[in-house]
């Protein structure tokens, strides 16, 4: 009733994936969560960068209520 070959290839390949990966994987994902706290907490600042995105789209011109950008 010992280990057979398959079973310890397979401790050794979730060993692996534990300590070879994982800590990667939860440092990206702790920095993702962040961002979107930083992003939740602050609205306005994020509501200002996407205005400041949608003059870069536009080329610098700045859209009227009405969706036109005034140039004619």
């Amino acid at each position: 009733m010992g280990l057979g070959l398959g079973q310890i290839l397979l401790i050794a390949l979730a060993a692996l994936l534990l300590f070879g990966n994982f800590p990667r994987l939860w440092k990206d994902l702790g920095k993702g969560v962040a961002e979107f706290r930083r992003a939740v907490d602050s609205p306005a600042s994020s509501d200002k960068q996407v205005e400041g995105a949608d003059a870069k789209a536009n080329g610098g011109k700045e859209a009227s209520s009405d969706g036109k950008t005034g140039d004619r």
